[in-house]
């Protein structure tokens, strides 16, 4: 058996920017890169369809974030951004995302909170990279 080259990239993955309202492709060669694309200091993961993970803000609800998203099949808001890649079940290391970018806005909304009303607006803008 011949082991498959890696990307020299890194994984790809989605950028779901919550407070820009953009979804847009990254790669993601080392863990740290989901902190400089989210601009949190912890995460933690959810998991959601295809077998795809997203890192999301561990204390998004405590940090005073003010924007965020909601994506189907899980049953809260989130608060702040995420990345989506996916997991190699076998192995545990990151594999390229399978959603596309236009399935990941279908399946989400993202929103704003002024002055303890909520806005909420599905996805629009997609940069394709």
């Amino acid at each position: 058996m011949t082991k498959k080259k890696k990307n020299s990239k890194g994984t790809k993955a989605i950028f779901l920017d919550a407070k820009d309202n953009t979804l847009s492709y990254v790669y993601i060669k080392h863990y740290t890169d989901i902190y400089k694309h989210c601009r949190y200091g912890t995460f933690t993961t959810v998991n959601i369809a295809k077998g795809d993970v997203m890192y999301v803000d561990d204390e998004g609800l405590i940090n005073g974030t003010d924007f965020g998203f909601d994506i189907e099949g899980y049953p809260a808001p989130i608060m702040g951004n995420a990345i989506i890649m996916s997991t190699n079940r076998l192995t545990g290391d990151a594999a390229n995302v399978k959603h596309t970018i236009k399935q990941i806005a279908k399946m989400s909304n993202s929103f704003l909170v002024k002055d303890d009303v909520i806005v909420q607006h599905k996805f629009t803008q997609q940069i394709l990279k």
